[in-house]
């Protein structure tokens, strides 16, 4: 029996009994579906009392208000400085079993993740006072201007800490780096931007034009990167066992990846020990692979209907693939909710085509 028509009926059988409601006028599967996407670490504040699923995981749908609230047991206490592990398997659990809570219409993606406590805030002690913040000096020259002008680039985002400008040692520019601009109209512009800025300059005083020109120097921020301390092989997932965070001196241009988003994304190619991890270097992980056997959820109302069918194509979280029966009678879309699992988006089988 082709498998929509075997959805079909048994949809009907159950609806004839009171126990399926059917989806609203103009609904789609899609608005019924809840998704919990666990995240890989998780750093608690130091006084955070009791661990919900909503600190563990993004969750979106109509059944996330519910979730979030979950409440989860830890064997071990969360303690600042090492790692207490968490399943998967433990979260999925938790949510099934939770009173109220439709899981047939929940999709759980991500694997088992670990959890630690941020530090104490220490005051400072007795009567000694912090280190003073770095104060930007007074604007005399368009040197002091420009530099002062570079912290306030809202796409920079730096401080005068954390931030580094070398200029040209050309004799020109450390000329125009020395002009007096007390008393005058600076007019400052950025009109270019790769490893270097360039920026135009105007100077005014009074209704007198002093300078019209331009200027291009190097600006390097201190940004957290993910390094790699072993090598990592093509299709490897990026993992803390073989990385580590570091603070490093860069170009905001930099393709750097964020160190936590990096965690659990394949490698596109083998990737040597101590170098940065790029955007280019990193792809999410196939979780459906072209030919596999995977378990593939329907969805209508409060109804879940679980079967076993073959992809069609290879599948990311969150991408729509084709998919077939396993006796290669139906074809239907779905999209990828996990390793091995998909959600069909449509009871309206796809029309066969070769491949």
């Amino acid at each position: 029996m082709p498998i929509q028509r075997l959805i079909s009926i048994l949809l009907i059988a159950i609806g004839s009994i009171g126990l399926a409601a059917p989806l609203a006028m103009g609904s789609t599967l899609d608005e019924h579906i809840t998704t919990v996407s666990l995240r890989p670490t998780v750093r608690l504040a130091f006084d955070h009392s009791q661990l919900t699923i909503n600190d563990i995981a993004t969750i979106e749908g109509p059944q996330a208000t519910a979730i979030k609230a979950l409440p989860i047991p830890t064997d071990a206490p969360i303690a600042s400085g090492q790692w207490t592990p968490l399943a998967c398997n433990t979260v999925r659990t938790l949510i099934e079993q939770a009173p109220g809570v439709q899981s047939g219409s929940i999709v759980i993606s991500g694997g088992d993740l670990s959890i630690t406590r941020r530090p104490t805030t220490k005051p400072n002690a007795g009567n000694t006072p912090s280190s003073p913040a770095l104060q930007p000096k007074a604007a005399s020259t368009l040197r002091d201007q420009i530099e002062q002008w570079v912290y306030t680039l809202p796409w920079l985002k730096s401080t005068p800490e954390s931030t580094r400008i070398q200029f040209s040692n050309t004799q020109r520019d450390q000329n125009l780096l020395n002009t007096p601009t007390r008393g005058r109209t600076v007019i400052l512009k950025e009109i270019g931007r790769s490893k270097n800025i360039s920026v135009e300059i105007i100077i005014y005083e009074h209704d007198r034009l002093i300078t019209e020109t331009t200027i291009r120097f190097e600006v390097q921020v201190q940004r957290p990167v993910r390094v790699t301390t072993a090598l990592i092989m093509r299709s490897e997932l990026i993992t803390a066992e073989k990385t580590v965070v570091e603070t490093r001196w860069l170009s905001p241009m930099d393709p750097i990846v964020d160190p936590q988003a990096a965690l659990g994304q394949a490698s596109k190619k083998s990737i040597n020990a101590g170098s940065q991890i790029i955007n280019s270097m990193i792809e999410q992980p196939l979780l459906v692979k072209r030919g596999q056997i995977v378990s593939a959820r329907s969805l209508s109302g409060r109804v879940s209907i679980t079967m076993s069918v073959r992809a069609r194509s290879n599948g990311r979280l969150g991408e729509i693939i084709e998919l077939e029966s396993r006796d290669h009678t139906q074809q239907f879309t779905a999209r990828v909710a996990g390793p091995g699992r998909v959600v069909i988006l449509k009871d309206k089988p796809i029309e066969p085509h070769d491949d």
